[in-house]
């Protein structure tokens, strides 16, 4: 009976929810800086994913006193990858996923927004394999 029941609910898990058991969501490899570049010219950082995976990205911000951004209000994609969607998938993350079967360079830029009258720019250069 064990064994009947654990396959059935493996097969109303799998069966309802097909898509993720084939790709699940996983993080992707980020690396930026905001606290010293505000309202200028785009920052550096770099992102790995993966040939056909999507992935998340959450958007950590830090400083101390003035230097501080505050609190994040929204994410933009100023200038969006060639070989991948993205999407913000909630108010501090965005998801990307590679074109299919590609592997290579690509870049973005993404706007962090800080209130009104703050924000930073983010060019983001991609490592898809």
């Amino acid at each position: 009976m064990r064994l009947f029941c654990a396959a059935s609910l493996a097969a109303v898990i799998f069966g309802c929810f097909p898509a993720m058991a084939q790709t699940p969501m996983i993080d992707c490899i980020a690396k930026f800086h905001t606290s010293t570049v505000m309202n200028g010219e785009p920052a550096p950082g770099s992102l790995a994913a993966w040939k056909d995976r999507p992935c998340k990205t959450a958007v950590y911000t830090s400083g101390i006193g003035a230097r501080a951004p505050g609190r994040l209000t929204g994410i933009r994609f100023v200038e969006r990858p060639q070989h991948a969607k993205v999407s913000v998938k909630s108010g501090a993350s965005f998801v990307i996923l590679p074109d299919k079967g590609f592997t290579g360079q690509d870049t973005m830029v993404v706007r962090l927004m800080f209130g009104k009258d703050k924000s930073a720019l983010i060019r983001f250069a991609i490592t898809v394999s």
